[in-house]
């Protein structure tokens, strides 16, 4: 479920404890309580807080203390840059 907190930042609840924040969006496409299915867009990545280049915080919860992500991607990461 979708939950906009402040400009720029969404959180979704996943059930049984976890949430999802994300951060530094310059765009949100998910109003609050809008369903969010598993590869959907929810927002567009920003500059904020002074950033030069565009940046994503994220951060994943299980009952309010932060837990590991990388436990729910299904890829290891990778480094991204932004287009020129």
């Amino acid at each position: 479920m979708a939950e906009d907190l402040r400009s720029g930042m969404t959180r979704r609840h996943h059930g049984d404890g976890h949430m999802s924040l994300y951060g530094g969006n310059q765009s949100l496409f998910k109003e609050v309580g809008d369903w969010v299915e598993a590869g959907e867009v929810i927002a567009s990545v920003g500059k904020s807080g002074g950033r030069k280049d565009a940046a994503l915080y994220f951060e994943i919860r299980h009952n309010g203390k932060p837990s590991n992500p990388l436990k729910w991607c299904r890829n290891k990461p990778k480094r991204v840059s932004a287009a020129s």
